[in-house]
């Protein structure tokens, strides 16, 4: 299975049992506070409003935040996987092609969660 992550700067399915999952996810809070999700640019100014959350954008200065989530884009799981040591990992059944990619390679040696929809 291939690791398309987008075409064009968007996400090239639409597949509610994924967002439920995500929203599941990134919603409960953490030490009382709103969960904090950081993001590159793409994916930031692609995402609709995330109630509940806080949303910091990565503005590719070197360092890393005290976020809670890394939701993407690729090159911001590349600048970060020495940060990350879970990862949920959602595979969509869809045979569209797309331009960006996940680097598999980053789950080497990570604890992995791994979610299956059609």
């Amino acid at each position: 299975m291939k690791a398309i992550v987008a075409v064009n700067n968007k996400l090239i399915w639409n597949c509610p049992e994924d967002l439920k999952l995500f929203r599941k996810l990134t919603t409960e809070k953490v030490n009382g506070r709103k969960p904090r999700l950081l993001a590159g640019f793409n994916t930031f100014v692609n995402l609709p409003i995330l109630e509940d959350r806080e949303v910091i954008l990565d503005k590719r200065n070197g360092f890393i935040l005290d976020v809670d989530w890394v939701i993407g884009g690729a090159k911001t799981y590349e600048k970060y996987k020495d940060y990350i040591n879970e990862w949920h990992v959602s595979y969509i059944d869809n045979n569209s092609e797309g331009d960006t990619y996940f680097n598999k390679e980053l789950l080497k040696n990570k604890l992995v969660h791994e979610y299956y929809f059609r």
